[in-house]
């Protein structure tokens, strides 16, 4: 029972993440700052102490953290030049990846400003087939390893930052997403039948939510 709550309130905190990435996502504020806002989200979401979040360049191939929390020694921004191999497993990562002094190699270069032993996963950040960023979490309280529901939960919200990440550095895009949605806003306001169903879903996520918990005390 102690598990099936804990999971319960995995699946809740990953919720309210969501729910708050949404607003996050069109703030009307610089997107550092928004950038360091859902790096906040994402660390509460997966109980991470150490994280960052970075964008991506192809020329030349580089991550730079555009946010940074809970690192003692962390440079700002934090640069990871990239070869091909690193971008090519970046881009062919489906999930999270647990990280480690050694399979940090596969990811990151050692020629940056920071050093890739800092990182325990590596979240890669795509838009479609696109590779856009990466969000990398360090250590957690009392050194507890990554386990396969923070994993999820991760691989869940990053979709979101990826979109948050190209919309606030990707201008062209920004105004070709822009564009769509004005032209589909009658569709959207008007589809009440799908507003009904999102709403039956959250309902019955809730429904579910409070039955386990009342299993469990």
């Amino acid at each position: 029972m102690a598990v099936r709550s804990n999971n319960i309130r995995r699946l809740l905190q990953t919720f309210q993440a969501l729910a708050d990435l949404g607003p996050e996502m069109t703030a009307d504020r610089d997107f550092p700052q928004r950038a360091r806002s859902m790096l906040a989200l994402l660390m509460e979401a997966v109980a991470a102490q150490e994280a960052a979040l970075f964008i991506f360049t192809d020329k030349p191939a580089m991550l730079s953290s555009v946010a940074a929390q809970g690192f003692a020694l962390f440079a700002e921004p934090a640069v990871i030049p990239l070869l091909p191999k690193h971008v090519h497993a970046l881009n062919n990562a489906r999930m999270p990846q647990a990280v480690n002094a050694k399979s940090s190699e596969t990811f990151f270069s050692s020629n940056g400003n920071v050093a890739p032993e800092l990182f325990k996963c590596v979240a890669p950040l795509k838009v479609g087939s696109r590779l856009v960023g990466a969000v990398t979490l360090g250590r957690r309280e009392g050194d507890v390893i990554y386990a396969e529901e923070e994993f999820e939960a991760l691989h869940l919200l990053a979709h979101y930052v990826a979109l948050a990440v190209r919309l606030g550095t990707d201008p062209s895009y920004r105004a070709e997403v822009k564009a769509k949605i004005l032209a589909a806003n009658a569709v959207l306001y008007e589809n009440g039948e799908a507003v009904q169903e999102l709403e039956r879903f959250f309902e019955r996520a809730v429904g579910s939510a409070r039955c386990a918990t009342m299993e469990t005390s």
